[in-house]
């Protein structure tokens, strides 16, 4: 993430800075829609990987749990709900 806006930010500044960067309303929308894409591409790849770090959270629980009867009613539930980000699945309708 933070190469990803260094590289965004070196863009930006060698664009006004470099000298050799000639502006044309083609040439400056491609650069913003080449930074607009590397970001959104960040942000996806991130929450992939936030995604993939609970689902081993929640797998380690329950696996712990299952080696452990007796407490698996007490510990999976929060263990669900930080995966499923708060929600306990009930719908309140």
């Amino acid at each position: 993430m933070i190469g990803c806006l260094k590289n965004v930010l070196s863009t930006y500044v060698g664009m006004v800075l470099g000298g050799d960067y000639v502006y044309t309303l083609a040439n400056f929308m491609g650069v913003n829609i080449s930074v607009i894409g590397s970001l959104v591409y960040s942000v996806v790849k991130y929450y992939e990987q936030v995604k993939k770090k609970n689902f081993f959270f929640f797998l380690r629980v329950n696996i712990f749990l299952f080696l452990q009867p007796g407490k698996s009613d007490k510990l999976s539930v929060p263990a669900k709900q930080q995966l499923d980000g708060g929600k306990d699945g009930e719908s309140s309708s």
